[in-house]
Order: structure tokens, then C-alpha cells, then sequence
């Protein structure tokens, strides 16, 4: 089990991509779990109690660039795209083209 401590990062489950906020837990495929923790550096390994978060403002502002690297925009359908933004404090219209959002996203 992780507990993400940088920005948003996006789960697929097999059926629906799934945003894990800073400071939420994710447990899943080992390997993954490894990768967000050693090389990502987006979570770190937590027991399966509930703990305190332990994040500084220096890394929460890295996070979208973590993220990125993460998940292709590209795969992700609108809804999941603004969505995606929404969680990151970044203003979407709803009725902007996929494109946009993508664009919008990629510029912060």
C-alpha cells in the first residue's frame, strides 16, 4: 500500500481511471506500488493503518509535473480530462474541445 504525497496521480482499475489525491492511499500491483515510490517519487510506502500525510509545500507545488509524466492526457476521455483539472486547480469550460483542455493542462 502507497500513499500518494504529490499531486493527483490517475489509477486505471481495468474499467475507470480513478484520481488518488495527495495524502490518500492506493493499494495495487506491487511493481506500480514500487514505481510511484522509487522512481515517480509521487508516494511512499504506508502500513495498512491510517497515518498523517507526511508532505511539505515545496513537493505538493512539483505535482504537476510528476503527474504528466505519469498518465497520457491523450488516453483520457473529456469528462476525466476536466475532471483532471477541476482537481488541480485549473479552469476548464466544459464546453472547451478536448484539445483545449489538454493544452490548458499542459501549460500549467
Amino acid at each position: 500500500m502507497v500513499r500518494i504525497i504529490k499531486g493527483t496521480f490517475i489509477y486505471y482499475d481495468g474499467r475507470f481511471r480513478v484520481p488518488y489525491k495527495a495524502g490518500e492511499t492506493l493499494e495495487c500491483d506491487p511493481d506500480l506500488e514500487r514505481r510511484l515510490v522509487e522512481v515517480d517519487r509521487i508516494a511512499e510506502f504506508v502500513s495498512a493503518e491510517p497515518s498523517t500525510p507526511s508532505t511539505t509545500t515545496d513537493e505538493v507545488e512539483e505535482a504537476p509535473e510528476q503527474v504528466e509524466e505519469a498518465i497520457d492526457l491523450e488516453d483520457m476521455t473529456k469528462a476525466e480530462l476536466i475532471a483532471y483539472a477541476e482537481a488541480n486547480g485549473i479552469e476548464v469550460e466544459a464546453k472547451s474541445r478536448k484539445a483545449e483542455i489538454i493544452a490548458a493542462i499542459k501549460a500549467v
